[in-house]
């Protein structure tokens, strides 16, 4: 069978997502080349500022290095937006010896090429913990593990329509990398009609593309698209040999 995931619209500014919801249902989807450890929603740290959840991954949990897992946004649109910028928190705490990293990339072309624009890992400074280093696996316990907002320019990428954002992480058998409080900001530009200019239509890749379908497995892919006004949409999806599926 197949899930789709249906966005209403190349989401507009602001967004914010605290992740109180299951992660299937907030747009986010995981790459996870080695079908292993990946990002999950988590429901048992505290110390939020806002909501009780967040989402995370236990780079604690595996046994060997090397494994990058990301986790790929919605569809934005930052058509007529000036001055964009991505802010976000974090919790991190460093196992003795090890030191995982987090990357964050932007899209322009659904994922097909990916730009890094920010790149940290704990060296020794305290530049990206918010714990002391600990074996044990850590979870924040109050607002004092958890760091203050990350800003991050993304002005480059003013008045593009098709724009995604991926966390990813570089395990290096550290310890639970935590994200919460992901806002997506910018100054709108107002047109002669004082609203953001939207195409007529405009209907974006599917992310992931290719997918699958196995029997007894449950593959989501996600179709971003933009329309005017609120409305039905009926979407047709057809494989490579053109025969309709949905």
């Amino acid at each position: 069978s197949i899930t789709k995931t249906i966005h209403y619209g190349g989401l507009l500014l602001p967004y914010n997502e605290n992740f109180e919801l299951t992660l299937g249902n907030t747009g986010w989807n995981t790459v996870n080349p080695d079908s292993s450890i990946s990002w999950d929603g988590c429901y048992f740290a505290n110390g939020y500022t806002n909501g009780q959840k967040s989402i995370y991954l236990n780079c604690n949990a595996y046994d060997s290095i090397g494994q990058r897992d990301g986790l790929v946004s919605p569809l934005f649109n930052f058509d007529n937006y000036t001055n964009v910028t991505l802010s976000f928190k974090h919790a991190y705490a460093k196992k003795i010896g090890h030191a995982d990293s987090l990357l964050i990339y932007v899209s322009t072309d659904n994922g097909n090429n990916w730009n890094r624009i920010y790149e940290i890992s704990e060296d020794g400074s305290g530049n990206f913990s918010t714990h002391e280093d600990m074996n044990e696996r850590f979870i924040p316990q109050t607002q004092e593990d958890w760091s203050d907002e990350t800003i991050i320019s993304l002005d480059e990428w003013s008045g593009n329509s098709n724009v995604r954002v991926k966390f990813e992480v570089y395990n290096d058998n550290g310890n639970c990398m935590y994200i919460d409080d992901v806002v997506i900001s910018g100054n709108s530009v107002q047109n002669g009609s004082n609203a953001v200019n939207i195409p007529t239509i405009q209907v974006g890749q599917n992310y992931p593309n290719p997918f699958c379908v196995s029997s007894g497995r449950n593959i989501a892919t996600s179709i971003d698209y933009v329309i005017k006004k609120s409305q039905n949409i009926k979407i047709d999806i057809y494989n490579i040999k053109g025969q309709k599926i949905i």
